[in-house]
This record gives structure tokens, sequence and C-alpha cells, in this order.
């Protein structure tokens, strides 16, 4: 289960969203120019990055028998 604010997508190889909550995501590229920098080499990796001032963790999964990638987003919180 994710924290409020967290969430989780399925994008192509290409980088196109396939599945995100935000539906009109879904078709588009990937619009968050670190994400597209991920080393999708790697079957799993995170990275942790700025945006609107947040720092976010952005875990990622490669599922190969599809051929898609599972990204999962959520603000990092200091306590």
């Amino acid at each position: 289960v994710l924290k409020p604010g967290g969430y989780m997508y399925i994008t192509s190889r290409q980088d196109i969203v396939v599945l995100h909550p935000n539906k009109t995501a879904v078709g588009q590229p990937v619009s968050i120019e670190q994400l597209q920098d991920l080393n999708l080499d790697q079957k799993t990796g995170s990275l942790i990055y700025k945006y609107n001032g947040l720092e976010n963790i952005v875990v990622y999964s490669k599922i190969d028998q599809l051929k898609l990638n599972l990204i999962g987003m959520i603000n990092r919180v200091n306590p």
C-alpha cells in the first residue's frame, strides 16, 4: 500500500505510458526527464529526483515477458 501522494504506473519499452492513475497520461510519452534516463538495462532500480520542489523516490522493475516497465513513485518526506 502506498502512502498518499504515491502511485504506480506502467510504461512500454518505448517510454509510452500504458497504465496510469491519471487517465490523460495514458498513451503519452513519459513526461519527466529524469524518468526517461532510468537505466532500464538493469532489471530493477531506484532513484531520487526533485519535481515541483519536492524530492521523490522512484522504483522500477522490468517485466520482460510483457516488454513493459512497472514504476512506483512516492514523495520523499523528511521527518
